[in-house]
């Protein structure tokens, strides 16, 4: 219920349930119970699942939609957890030898190792920099708002190491256009986030120390500047888009997801309880 800790991805679950109405579309106590315990059930199936051991409940997202079925309440349930661990990563300001790959998993340029990348480096970063976080008291988030951060214009707001959410705004093209870049359209610096295309000169994917830098940066000021009102920063999905044509091109995308924050007082009958389990 305090999502305070640092982890080097997140994973989710989607599903979707119907609330059975009777004939005045009203709703009966006990589905409502049951509902709230399938859900569980499919969360912690979900979780209980993940073999890396570093992980932990983020939220729960429940979207009712209006459109009655047969069948009920359409509800759209939503289950995110972090795992992973950021330890072994090199934190911003980045180092000399921080020249990283945009490619999944594509490893370090400058030791020619295979392993971690630079959305790595940069999703760890803005989660553990600007994600909000109060160890002292007992909250959680709901109403998610999610800006989607794209050089083009995205598609659905997903990539490689990201997966997809629905977003409420998407923020792209002229809009991320760097306003500062010395040499426009010359691989260097054109966009806020990175992007490289084989149809301008210096076409490369390793991004070199200035380049993990200025990124972070811009990234971080893109997060806190779009903030809405009212809300804080929950969590940041880094990933990857590549087009392979004549000309391949490779750019960022980052997702920011904002949430309401929700206060747990004393005097409430907050109980934590274990996510069930099916099959353990």
């Amino acid at each position: 219920c305090r999502p305070d800790e640092n982890f080097a991805t997140y994973k989710m679950v989607v599903d979707s349930f119907y609330l059975p109405v009777d004939s005045l579309n009203m709703v009966d106590e006990q589905d409502v119970l049951d509902l709230y315990a399938d859900i569980a059930l499919m969360a912690g199936n979900f979780y209980h699942a993940e073999t890396n051991t570093t992980k932990q409940p983020f939220n729960f997202e429940l979207r009712f939609y209006d459109n009655i079925q047969v069948q009920g309440v359409p509800v759209e349930a939503i289950f995110i957890m972090g795992v992973g661990s950021c330890s072994s990563l090199n934190s911003y300001p980045y180092t000399s030898t921080d020249i990283w790959e945009i490619f999944s998993e594509g490893g370090n340029c400058h030791f020619n190792t295979q392993s971690n990348d630079a959305m790595d480096h940069w999703r760890c970063d803005l989660n553990a920099n600007l994600n909000y976080r109060d160890k002292f008291i007992a909250y959680y988030f709901t109403d998610r708002y999610s800006v989607c951060f794209s050089p083009l214009q995205p598609s659905g707001c997903q990539g490689y190491e990201m997966e997809y959410l629905s977003t409420d705004q998407e923020v792209y093209g002229i809009d991320l256009e760097n306003p500062n870049d010395p040499t426009p359209w010359d691989n260097w610096y054109d966009y806020l986030l990175f992007h490289n295309t084989e149809s301008s000169p210096n076409f490369h994917t390793c991004t070199n120390v200035d380049e993990m830098d200025f990124y972070y940066e811009e990234m971080a000021a893109l997060s806190t500047d779009y903030c809405p009102t009212g809300k804080v920063v929950g969590k940041h999905g880094v990933g990857n888009e590549i087009i392979f044509s004549f000309y391949d091109s490779f750019w960022t995308i980052m997702r920011v997801d904002y949430f309401t924050r929700n206060v747990i007082t004393e005097e409430g009958d907050y109980e934590p309880s274990e996510l069930p389990c099916a099959s353990c």
